[in-house]
Parts: C-alpha cells; structure tokens; sequence
C-alpha cells in the first residue's frame, strides 16, 4: 500500500463512500470505547479488499488477521494498533467516508483513523496520525505531528500547532492561532483568529484572512482560476453545500446566481451555466472587530472574479441585491482603489457613511467628507446603509482624532 508521509496535516477529499455508512453514534469514555462504539456493522470482504489492488503486504496481513468479512473501522482500528497508519489511510482512501460521528470529551492518542467526523468539546493531542473520512471539529487546542482530515471542513476554536507540513483540502476555520513548521497547501479558504506562522511557503486556493500577523517564510501564493475549479468541485460533490444553496433572482449576462449561508456568513456564487463554472464569488464576511450588537447589521463583502468576466457588473449586482434586501455593509481596513469606486458608485444610491472601530469594539460614526488620514487608519471603515435600515441601530456619533 502507499507510504503515507510523515509529518503532515492534509485535509484531501475522499472517494465517494460505498455503502458502508451507519447512523451517526456518539460516546462518552475514552477513544477507544469511542471508536469501538462508533464502528457500524459495514462488512469488507476479502474479494472487496483485492478488487483495490492493495499491495502484496499489507494483503498478507490481511489474509492472517482475518477470515470472510470484516468491520470496516474495525480494520482501520486494528492497523492503527499495529502501527499500519498508513495502510489505514490507503484504506480510507480506497473505501471513502462514513457518516459515523465520533464525539469525545477529550482526544489524547498515538494516531486515529476514523471513517466519519470527529468532533472533540476539549482538546486534542495527537502523536502521530489524525485522519477522519469527513469533518474535525475541536473545540479546544489541537496539536499533532500529521492529521488528515479528509473531504470536509476543519474547524478548532482554539490554537493548531502542527510540527510538520500542512495540507488541507477544504475550508479550514482557526479560531485563535495556526503554527506550521513546515509547508501549508489550502486548496480553499483559510480564516485564523489570530496569527499565522508558516516555516515555509504557503499557497491558498480560496480567500485566506488572518486577524493579527501574518509570517510566511517561504512564497506566498494563490491560483485564482485553480481556486474557482476547486470550489465547483466541491460544491458539486457534496451534496449537503449543493442542497443548501439557493437561487437569487439576479439577472445578469445569461449568469445564474446561488446563495449558501454558513455561521452566520453568506456566500454568493455567479455560475456560468454554458460553461459550468463558477466565474466569481462574494463572501459576506462577519467582522471579529466589531461586538455582538454591531454583528447582526454588518457584514463584510470581499468579491472575486475570473478573468473574462471582470468589469461585468458582477459585484456591483450582488452588493445592491444585499443592500436592497435590508442589510448594510462595512469596507475592510484601507480599502482597494477599486473598492472604493465601487462603494462611490453606490453612495450615489444607498446612504454612505464614515466610521471608526474603538477599542470596545463599537462603530462609532465620522463626519463626511472622511477628514485627512482616514484612509490610511487600521481602525477606519466606510458603511453603506441598507434599505429601511437606520445608522442609530449600529453606530454611535464620535469625534475624529487624527
């Protein structure tokens, strides 16, 4: 079977699973009461294993450890025992996910190959191997030399610190700060609370936002068109983002619009339906600079579009049809020269206003026109005013500074 390599958190997609899936178990007690408990009663027999093309080894062990069928997460538990990683891996990869659940108070272990989604309410601390079929969710720290979590979206809501390389296939969400020693690969969207540190280069297919510092030491790079491709696929595999996404009655260009929401942030995607791709993205992003209160008004926009569709109107329809429908947005710190056309081209429809961000996390208002250096401040925002929406619900009068 193929060597799994050391060393590395990679979040790469699965093949589709056959039909192995048992209802979603969860367990208190240890991981391996857990994992016992979460294995369903899915059967791989002898003539399913050779129909993969395993290699003559780990064929041999599983010829002397069994006989007729076999649990599917039995097996991966049982080469894990034996310190088989990456044959658990190969295997996963052959058989693809399940939807078992794994939920445990507390995840401390060697290595862990589980065929679902693992979802942990303290933290975890893994020597060797993390790899689930479907989604990580920790929500304490996570810490580990290599984890795979495959297909689907990681999300921790304290620090990650990973002593290798970094490959994560899906959106990954970090809620305070991510460590890499080695090299990160996010193939779609990256958001760390606080600082990232990478030891060496860093590629993000998707859009990658970091509260505080940001230190690569190697290239920092993105492949907008290898992003696009990569969220199409996504979205048209799984078919829990497909269901979610419903259609906008925008019209423009013979484009097809949908709409997800994810935590409270919104997604529009312009489909080219003779092509079949997505040609641009807006994600309305929730701001962590701002409080509760200032949340539910607000949020972010931050558009990209693929060559050849661009100064199409794109962004300008979906920021009116967000505006139009009851809702305002706020710019991001120092604000794009093309941006800030963009917003000047809606003022001309939507109530525009100058804002600043105190250190209570409140949107205190500005005079208009913005006084000198506000376009240069960290702490600085411009807001468009949502139809039937009041400056009084979210933003309180203040005095500028410098």
């Amino acid at each position: 079977m193929p060597p799994f390599p050391s060393g590395e958190i990679s979040l790469a997609p699965c093949a589709p699973a056959h039909p192995l899936a048992a209802p979603a178990l969860a367990r208190e007690g240890s991981v391996d009461q857990a994992v016992a408990h979460a294995a369903a009663a899915a059967d791989i027999t002898r003539q399913f294993i050779r129909a993969k093309q395993p290699c003559a080894d780990g064929y041999r062990w599983y010829l002397r450890r069994q006989e007729g069928a076999s649990n599917y997460q039995a097996l991966l538990d049982d080469l894990v025992r034996e310190g088989r990683v990456e044959d658990a891996c190969w295997m996963l990869d052959q058989f693809g996910p399940t939807n078992d659940v794994l939920e445990v108070d507390h995840l401390e272990a060697d290595a862990l190959v589980f065929a679902g989604s693992v979802r942990c309410r303290g933290h975890a601390d893994v020597e060797g191997v993390l790899r689930t079929g479907r989604s990580l969710s920790v929500l304490g720290g996570l810490r580990e030399w290599a984890v795979r979590c495959a297909g689907e979206d990681l999300r921790v809501a304290g620090a990650v610190r990973c002593e290798g390389s970094a490959r994560l296939h899906g959106d990954a969400r970090v809620g305070w700060s991510l460590t890499v020693a080695q090299r990160l690969h996010c193939t779609g969207s990256l958001r760390v609370g606080r600082e990232l540190d990478c030891g060496a280069a860093a590629h993000f297919g998707g859009h990658c936002r970091v509260a505080q510092d940001l230190r690569v030491v190697g290239h920092l790079g993105r492949d907008i068109q290898r992003e696009f491709e990569a969220l199409y696929d996504r979205i048209r595999t799984n078919h829990r983002t497909r269901d979610a996404m419903q259609p906008l009655p925008l019209h423009l260009h013979g484009l097809v619009f949908r709409l997800r929401e994810a935590d409270g942030e919104y997604f529009v995607y312009a489909i080219d339906p003779q092509r079949n791709r997505i040609v641009a993205y807006t994600v309305f992003n929730r701001l962590v600079e701002v409080n509760r209160h200032t949340d539910r008004h607000l949020r972010a926009p931050h558009t990209k579009v693929v060559d050849g569709y661009r100064r199409m109107g794109i962004a300008f329809a979906i920021y009116r049809w967000w505006l139009d429908s009851g809702r305002s947005l706020i710019t991001g710190a120092r604000q794009s020269a093309g941006a800030h056309g963009l917003w000047m081209a809606l003022a001309r429809d939507y109530e525009l206003a100058a804002a600043r961000i105190d250190t209570h996390k409140r949107v205190q208002q500005l005079p208009l026109p913005p006084p000198p250096g506000f376009f240069n401040a960290l702490d600085t925002r411009l807001v468009l005013v949502g139809r039937d929406c009041r400056l009084a619900d979210f933003m309180q009068h203040a005095a500028w500074g410098g």
